[in-house]
């Protein structure tokens, strides 16, 4: 009965969470412009490394940053005029669309827009995020690109009918290139272009028939090394989490204990480690039982294959995955196996 609550209690949770983050705007183009401008000014703090370089066959010259590439839709970089028609960011520092940056995990860029599916069903391929269509506002829809467990991309379009010109879109992609769970490269295109109404239909048209694809779910977001976005799972920031938000989820434990400044919570299937001396941050995390999903979505009951496609590592009775992050704190995921199947795992920090 506890464990069924429990899982009730997860899934009020993950309800509540979608509903935020279908509260969240779609991207725009007037944010998208805006941020353009501040790569303008971006270019004139930092050196050129090289060109204009003309792009044969077409009216577009390539520029190299320190930042990262600019295409410019014509070769004067000493003008008032701003004539960037795409950026890629390749470097650390500077923010991006939804203050997205190189380095981000991918849990950041989901939060940061609409998504109207959580579960991120949809096929091997992709799945859709939402779509917004036919209103007075901007248009635009959200993608996620994959290759099965593994998220290759975050992609964003925004669109609006150009002024004085029937039939015609100005359209901006944004895609946030996906390496092991963190954003390796953010990609802005289409400023300087236009799409005719016929293609922006069939984008849409595309994604709207995506939306309805359940074929396949993934049981996590990503495949490649533990990271920085594997500390939130089942409501949980391990990161940041404390006491009192074990406590909302899963509510009074069944006993206390305190012992040489380590509190401990046990619940059925359930315990944690609490540290006073930091403001009751939560230590550890051990979990037996299967109603308490852990990063990437594993259980306990999963097979081992399916947790070393999620993480990697040979076949062991235990695997250990650990990341250090900027602060030098040290995070860990402890996987025990019995007969090729998860008993426990367990998520600390040091």
């Amino acid at each position: 009965m506890i464990r069924k609550g429990i899982a009730a209690l997860l899934c009020l949770l993950f309800g509540a969470m979608s509903m935020g983050a279908a509260e969240s705007a779609p991207l725009s183009l007037e944010e998208l412009f805006a941020w353009r401008d501040a790569v303008l000014g971006w270019t004139r703090e930092e050196a050129m490394r090289s060109g204009p370089l003309p792009l044969e066959g077409l009216e577009r010259w390539i520029c190299a940053y320190p930042f990262g590439i600019v295409e410019l839709s014509n070769p004067a970089t000493d003008t008032p005029q701003n004539h960037i028609a795409s950026v890629e960011i390749l470097r650390q520092g500077r923010t991006c669309p939804r203050g997205i940056a190189v380095g981000d995990p991918l849990a950041k860029v989901l939060a940061a827009y609409p998504n109207e599916n959580p579960a991120l069903a949809g096929n091997r391929h992709s799945a859709a995020l939402y779509l917004r269509e036919g209103g007075a506002e901007d248009e635009g829809y959200g993608l996620l690109l994959r290759n099965g467990q593994a998220a290759e991309c975050a992609q964003h379009v925004a669109a609006t009918r150009a002024q004085g010109m029937e039939g015609f879109y100005r359209t901006v992609l944004v895609s946030y290139v996906i390496d092991g769970g963190q954003v390796s490269s953010i990609r802005v295109k289409g400023f300087a272009n236009l799409s005719m109404e016929m293609e922006k239909n069939a984008n849409f048209s595309s994604v709207r028939a995506l939306g309805s694809e359940t074929s396949y779910t993934p049981k996590g977001l990503v495949s490649g090394p533990f990271g920085a976005a594997d500390l939130i799972f089942s409501g949980l920031d391990f990161a940041v989490a404390v006491q009192a938000d074990c406590q909302r989820l899963f509510g009074e434990p069944l006993e206390y204990a305190e012992k040489g400044g380590v509190r401990s919570m046990a619940y059925p299937d359930i315990a944690i480690e609490i540290n006073p001396a930091f403001g009751d941050r939560v230590d550890a995390i051990a979990v037996m039982g299967e109603a308490v999903e852990g990063p990437r979505g594993i259980r306990v009951g999963d097979a081992q294959q399916g947790v070393m496609d999620l993480f990697g590592g040979d076949a062991a009775e235990t695997l250990v995955y650990t990341f250090v992050n900027a602060d030098g704190q040290q995070y860990t995921l402890k996987c025990i196996f019995f007969s090729g199947v998860l008993t426990e795992y367990q998520v600390t920090r040091r």
